[in-house]
């Protein structure tokens, strides 16, 4: 599940362009407090946070 909300925001945050990427690290942040709200562990969903900046800004 979480997962495919990972894919969801790496892809949006491609094809947007780079003015657009801090809202979607917003929203991304918005995300991952909901994932840690339905039961993930905080360190998986840290660890999924790093991963997300990597996609977002190594270009």
């Amino acid at each position: 599940m979480w997962l495919s909300i990972e894919h969801n925001i790496s892809h949006r945050s491609a094809t947007s362009n780079d003015r657009l990427s801090r809202g979607s690290i917003h929203r991304l942040s918005s995300s991952t407090a909901a994932i840690t709200a339905s039961g993930a562990s905080s360190t998986q969903a840290r660890s999924s946070i790093y991963l997300l900046y990597l996609v977002l800004f190594w270009r």
